[in-house]
């Protein structure tokens, strides 16, 4: 709607196809910017993730468990 309301403004000395992705381009800005927030992912709603994500990494008593059981089993004879 935007290209055929301004058409009037386009400059026939200038490239269509440059002139037709500028005005594409701005319009999706426009959009983003009357926006008050863009989710970064699909998990995030307002800023925050809902739903609790696991934490896999392991605990350290976990680390040094695994540490003593390498040492027991796999010594350097």
């Amino acid at each position: 709607m935007k290209v055929w309301r301004n058409l009037k403004k386009f400059d026939k000395n200038k490239n269509f196809k440059a002139w037709l992705f500028s005005v594409a381009k701005n319009t999706a800005i426009d959009f983003f910017r009357k926006r008050k927030y863009v989710p970064f992912c699909e998990l995030e709603k307002d800023g925050e993730l809902f739903g609790d994500m696991p934490d896999l990494s392991p605990l350290p008593d976990e680390i040094s468990e695994r540490r003593g059981w390498k040492e027991i089993y796999f010594k350097n004879d």
